[in-house]
C-alpha cells in the first residue's frame, strides 16, 4: 500500500509538471496569436485584410486564417467568445474601410464604437499623439527620431519588466528624454490659456502613445479631463496646476531630494562663484527658473517613488499599469477631501499646529494658538501604488502647508494610502518643531516618548511577551526605523481602535491618545469601555487645565483693550473639543 501511494505521488507530480509546461506553452502561443499590445498575428491579418488591395481569393484565405485562430483560441479556452469578438470589432473600427469581419454581435456594439470614434476625432490623428506632443515641445528632428525609435524598441520587448542590462538601459534613456520633453511642454503650456487634448493627456497622466496605453484609456481620459473642474478642491492639484501656481507666485518650489530649497541653491551657487549678485537677484524672481527647479528635483524623485516599482519604473502611461477600470483608479480632489474629513472625525487635531498669533497682536498676546493647516496634495502623472509625505511644511514657517504626493491613478486603497501619509506627517511635523531635541525624553513630545518606548521595549514590564514580539517584527519590517513602527500603530489607532477593536498594547495606546486624541464623537462611543476609561479621565483633566489657562489669558487680553479675532475664536473652539 505504501509503495502504491508513493508511486501515485510520483505520477501526480510528473502529471502536474507536464500540465504546467503545457500551460506555459499555450500562454506563449496565445501571446503570438492575440495580446494586449496589438502586435500579434490576429492584428496583422486583420490589418492585411482591411488595408491591403487583396483580390477575392486572397481575402477569403485571410478570413479563413482568422477563423482558424478564433476557433483555436476558443477550443482550448484561452479566451472567451465575447472577448475575441470585441477585439475583432475594435480592430474593424480602427480601420476605416472595414469589411465586417466575423463578428455576429457587431450591430449591438456599433453605437458605442461610433461614439468612441467621435471622441478620438477630437485629436487630429489617433496614431499621431506622440508626434503632436513632440512638435508642441519643439524637439529637434534627430532627437525626435531617436526617441521614436526607442519607443518602438520598447514596444517590441517580450518582457517590459525585465531587469536585464539592455532593457534597464532602454528604460533609463526613454525616462531621461521623457523629462526633457515634459519640461519643454510645460514651458510652452504655462503661457497658454487653453491646451489641446493631446497635451492635457500628457501633462496630467503621462499619456504619450495609443499603442502603449490603449484606445479605451485614451477615450476615457479625454472625458475625465473635461470633468476635472467639477472635482477640483483648493488644496488638491494635478502636477501641471501645481507648476502653474509656482509660476504665478502662489506657491514656492518644494525641497529637493537632498532637502535643499530653491533659495539655498542660489546661495550655494553664489558662494561658489558660479553666479554674480546681480544674477542671483534675477534668479530669485525668475518664475520659470523656480518651475524648472521643481521639475528637476521634486517631480523626478516623487514621480518614481509614487509609481511604486522603482526598479522597473517607466514614466509613460502603459496598458499594463491599467489593470482595472480607470474610473476606479482615478484619484480626484473630492475623493481626497472625503477621506481627509473622515480621518479628521477620528483624529481631530491631525492638522493643527501651535503657532504665534499674527504680527499685529504679538506685542500684547504672547501665547501660542492652535491653527489648522491643511496640506497641499499634488497628484503625479502616473498609474502608481504609493503615496509619500514629501515635506511637513511648505517652507521654514511652521504654519505653512505640508506637501503630500499621490499618483493620479492607482489600484491601491487611497484611504489606507492617506492614513500612512498622515502618520508620517504626524511624526515629521513633531520632529521639525522639536528640532534637535526630537528624541530627548526630558522634553515630552510624540517623537521623544515613542522613541523611548521603542528603544527600551525589551525592559518594559508593562508589555507582554506577545507585544514585545510584535514590536520586534515591526522593527525588522521597518528596517529599524522607529517612524515606520509608529505608522503601523497609527494605522491601527484610526482604523480599529477608534471602533473599539483593540490591536495595540497599552503603552502605545497611552502615547497615541496623548498626542493623537480621538474626537468628541469617538470618545462618546468608547466612553463605557474599560480600556479607555482611565485615558479619557486623564485627558479631561489635562484639557480643562489648558482651557482654564486660555480663558484667563483671553480675559486679561480683553481687559487691556485687545480684540478677540476670528483666529483667537477658533483657538478657543479647538481647546473645548
Amino acid at each position: 500500500n505504501v509503495g502504491i501511494i508513493f508511486q501515485a505521488g510520483l505520477d501526480m507530480t510528473r502529471f502536474f509538471s507536464e500540465i504546467n509546461e503545457m500551460e506555459r506553452y499555450t500562454t506563449s502561443v496565445m501571446g503570438f496569436m492575440m495580446n494586449s499590445k496589438k502586435n500579434d498575428l490576429l492584428y496583422r491579418l486583420t490589418n492585411l485584410y482591411t488595408c491591403a488591395p487583396l483580390d477575392e481569393e486572397d481575402s477569403a484565405e485571410v478570413v479563413d486564417l482568422v477563423c482558424q485562430i478564433k476557433e483555436l483560441l476558443l477550443h482550448y479556452h484561452l479566451v472567451d467568445n465575447e472577448l475575441i469578438n470585441n477585439r475583432i470589432d475594435e480592430m474593424e473600427e480602427e480601420h476605416k474601410e472595414s469589411k465586417n469581419l466575423l463578428v455576429s454581435n457587431q450591430g449591438s456594439n456599433q453605437g458605442s464604437n461610433q461614439g468612441n470614434e467621435q471622441r478620438i476625432g477630437e485629436v487630429e490623428s489617433r496614431r499621431d499623439i506622440m508626434s503632436q506632443i513632440l512638435e508642441y515641445a519643439n524637439i529637434e528632428t534627430i532627437e525626435k527620431n531617436q526617441f521614436c525609435d526607442q519607443i518602438l524598441k520598447y514596444k517590441s520587448l517580450t518582457d517590459v519588466f525585465s531587469t536585464e542590462d539592455d532593457v534597464r538601459s532602454l528604460r533609463k534613456e526613454i525616462t531621461k528624454e521623457f523629462y526633457h520633453i515634459y519640461k519643454e511642454v510645460v514651458k510652452k503650456a504655462l503661457k497658454e490659456e487653453e491646451l489641446i487634448p493631446a497635451i492635457s493627456l500628457f501633462l496630467y497622466f503621462g499619456y504619450m502613445d495609443l499603442e502603449l496605453a490603449g484606445e479605451e484609456a485614451f477615450v476615457r481620459l479625454l472625458d475625465i479631463i473635461e470633468d476635472m473642474e467639477e472635482h477640483s478642491v483648493p488644496y488638491v492639484y494635478n502636477l501641471f496646476e501645481w507648476l502653474k501656481s509656482i509660476y504665478h507666485g502662489e506657491n514656492e518650489p518644494s525641497y529637493s531630494e537632498l532637502d535643499e530649497t530653491y533659495e539655498k541653491k542660489i546661495r550655494e551657487e553664489l558662494k561658489k562663484g558660479k553666479i554674480t549678485d546681480k544674477e542671483a537677484d534675477v534668479l530669485k524672481k525668475d518664475a520659470w527658473a523656480k518651475v524648472e527647479f521643481e521639475l528637476d528635483h521634486m517631480f523626478q524623485s516623487t514621480n518614481k517613488v509614487t509609481y511604486g516599482k522603482i526598479i522597473t519604473f517607466f514614466p509613460i502611461l502603459c496598458e499594463h499599469d491599467l489593470n482595472v477600470a480607470i474610473d476606479k483608479m482615478l484619484v480626484t480632489g473630492n475623493k481626497i477631501k472625503q477621506i481627509l474629513e473622515s480621518l479628521r472625525k477620528v483624529d481631530y487635531s491631525l492638522f493643527y499646529r501651535e503657532v504665534l498669533v499674527n504680527e499685529q497682536q504679538r506685542g500684547e498676546f504672547r501665547e501660542f494658538i492652535n491653527v489648522e493647516v491643511i496640506p497641499n496634495i499634488i497628484l503625479m502623472p502616473n498609474a502608481g501604488s504609493r503615496g509619500i509625505m514629501w515635506q511637513p511644511t511648505g517652507d521654514i514657517r511652521n504654519n505653512s502647508p505640508a506637501r503630500f504626493m499621490l499618483p493620479i491613478l492607482t489600484m491601491e486603497d487611497v484611504n489606507d494610502m492617506l492614513i500612512g501619509i498622515c502618520a508620517r506627517y504626524r511624526w515629521e511635523i513633531c520632529k521639525k518643531i522639536q528640532g534637535s531635541r526630537w528624541n530627548d525624553i526630558t522634553e515630552p513630545s510624540l517623537t521623544s516618548e515613542y522613541s523611548d518606548y521603542i528603544q527600551y521595549y525589551k525592559k518594559n514590564f508593562d508589555l507582554s511577551q506577545e507585544a514585545k514580539d510584535r514590536i520586534h517584527s515591526l522593527l525588522i519590517k521597518g528596517k529599524n526605523n522607529y517612524r515606520e513602527v509608529f505608522v503601523s500603530d497609527y494605522f491601527s489607532w484610526v482604523k480599529y481602535e477608534a471602533k473599539g477593536s483593540f490591536r495595540m498594547n497599552k503603552v502605545a495606546r497611552k502615547t497615541l491618545f496623548r498626542y493623537c486624541p480621538f474626537s468628541v464623537e469617538v470618545r462618546k462611543s468608547l466612553n463605557e469601555n474599560p480600556m479607555f476609561r482611565e485615558l479619557f479621565d486623564k485627558y479631561e483633566i489635562f484639557r480643562m487645565k489648558k482651557l482654564k489657562k486660555a480663558e484667563l489669558v483671553y480675559e486679561r487680553y480683553q481687559k487691556n483693550g485687545g480684540i478677540i479675532t476670528e483666529e483667537l475664536k477658533k483657538n478657543m473652539e479647538f481647546l473645548k473639543i
